[in-house]
């Protein structure tokens, strides 16, 4: 890759991320945003059990999981990776706000929900970060350890 002179452009590998979403439009999109962004898309998923699938045989750090899935619902999926030992870290995804969910996000183990219009790379950040830009994307601030 070259930058705007003609030099190396860098591109730091930031995680590697598996992309659970029923409706293809909205993987490709995501799946171009974060690789542009330097997040590795190692698979994809249509729904919760070929998440649980996926996640066991790709080893992913991060799953981007919709929370309206055509077999098991996302935040049942979001507590069965939660719960496994080494698991990934999980964001949610909605084309809902957070008061539609309300506890039900943090009780499920996510590190928070994004709604997918606003699905960004550095959103994603902050939601992982638990910094004050997650407070403003998902309606609350950091986890409690």
């Amino acid at each position: 890759m070259s930058g705007p002179r003609g030099g190396a452009t860098i591109v730091v590998v930031r995680f590697s991320v598996l992309l659970v979403d029923g409706h293809v439009r909205f993987r490709s999109r995501a799946r171009r945003i974060l690789r542009a962004s330097g997040y590795r898309v190692v698979g994809e998923a249509v729904d919760g059990r070929g998440a649980i699938a996926a996640t066991a045989s790709l080893h992913p750090e991060l799953v981007l999981l919709d929370v309206q899935l055509p077999d098991l619902d996302g935040l049942e999926v979001a507590s069965r990776l939660a719960a496994e030992p080494g698991g990934p870290a999980v964001v949610l995804v909605s084309n809902h706000d957070l008061d539609e969910y309300g506890p039900r996000v943090d009780r499920c183990g996510a590190r928070g929900l994004i709604p997918k219009a606003r699905l960004s790379p550095e959103l994603l950040d902050a939601v992982l970060r638990g910094t004050d830009g997650a407070t403003a994307a998902t309606g609350h601030g950091p986890r409690a350890s």
